[in-house]
């Protein structure tokens, strides 16, 4: 071999030992850089899902609240109408109804009503908005019959709040279930609350509310 075959020959060995030394640390940063990259995707990957698990915890948690609320609420509504109802029952046997227990209720339900008013959708608050003037004039009826026991006209709050009222307060039951996504809607919602303000018009437009309460608008909380 001659000298220049032999530092060819020096020469390729050197490049392919370079070529071995590039190709290895090559390989080395692709693994470091593969490396690098799954912990990112990783970490994002983690990232991602505690943002989504506080968010269906923040959402749960939002929804047991609205869930207490409308229990609260309904309950309420239920008590306030059993109390007037209550006091119906007393004026028609001639005794006195129980006052505090009344207005008690009448409180608790205002209250309740209230923060309600905060966090109820438009369709719930067109039913509660309804039954809270059917409930607030017929306690002004009752508050202002507590000396008199006219036979009639006890009579008619008496059909008013075992018929339209309760009718009421289960409407306003249905619609915060279906709030709650507990029940499909109902799709004639409106018909009925038109009906229940129907119903309102003629009860306290013909002299239900009698000589000594001339109701002149409607009222609510």
């Amino acid at each position: 071999m001659t000298d220049n075959q032999s530092v060819g020959a020096e020469l390729i060995g050197l490049a392919v030992a370079g070529v071995g030394v590039v190709g290895t640390l090559g390989a080395t940063v692709a693994a470091q850089w593969a490396g690098f990259r799954g912990k990112r995707l990783d970490a994002e990957i983690q990232r991602d899902q505690h943002a989504e698990q506080r968010l269906q915890s923040r959402m749960e948690q939002q929804h047991e609240q609205k869930q207490s609320a409308y229990s609260a609420f309904n309950t309420a509504a239920r008590n306030y109408r059993m109390y007037l109802h209550h006091c119906v029952i007393e004026l028609e046997r001639g005794g006195q109804p129980d006052r505090d227990g009344l207005e008690a209720a009448r409180e608790s339900y205002r209250e309740i009503y209230a923060q309600a008013q905060m966090v109820i959708p438009d369709r719930v608050l067109e039913v509660s908005a309804e039954l809270d003037r059917c409930l607030a004039n017929t306690y002004r009826v009752i508050h202002n019959t507590v000396d008199r026991t006219e036979a009639e006209r006890l009579d008619k709050l008496h059909r008013w709040l075992d018929g339209p009222v309760l009718e009421a307060v289960w409407l306003l039951r249905q619609v915060l279930r279906e709030d709650l996504g507990v029940t499909s809607e109902s799709p004639d919602l409106h018909v009925k609350v038109a009906a229940l303000a129907s119903a309102r018009a003629e009860q306290f437009d013909t002299g239900a509310g009698g000589p000594i309460c001339r109701l002149q608008r409607n009222i609510g909380t």
